[in-house]
């Protein structure tokens, strides 16, 4: 009798989804990467929540896609969401700085791990109920 599968062939694993930490995967390979294991409903909906927190006018582009689905695999979408609003409550990123200019783009705030970190604690320092968020 034939059998469908040689029997000395050892069945497959399937891939699992793993984070890509680090520091610099944000901007390297670890995109291409993040963006196939996350649903691009959640990568809409946290650019859409980073433009209206911000007052933004700003479109959706391919390389914002890859930047949000790396921060969304590797923190969640509510540290990120967090992360989004700890911009918002820094008077420096805000603008209030010597040269007034905001410095409040996806591609900064989820720049890699260090500073996707840095917004999250300045979202708790700032919001001493912020479990209302």
């Amino acid at each position: 009798m034939e059998t469908l599968f040689p029997v000395d062939a050892p069945p497959k694993k399937k891939k699992r989804a793993r984070p890509v930490k680090g520091a610099m995967s944000a901007r390297s390979g670890g995109r291409k990467s993040a963006s196939a294991q996350v649903d691009p409903a959640d990568v809409d909906r946290l650019f859409w929540f980073w433009r209206d927190t911000l007052g933004k006018k700003a479109l959706l582009s391919d390389e914002r896609r890859a930047i949000l689905a790396w921060a969304i695999l590797n923190y969640g979408m509510d540290a990120c969401e967090m992360a989004v609003k700890g911009c918002s409550m820094s008077d420096w990123h805000m603008g209030r700085n010597p040269s007034n200019v905001r410095y409040d783009s996806v591609e900064l705030i989820f720049r890699d791990s260090e500073k996707v970190e840095w917004f999250v604690s300045k979202f708790h320092a700032g919001s001493p109920g912020h479990e209302a968020f």
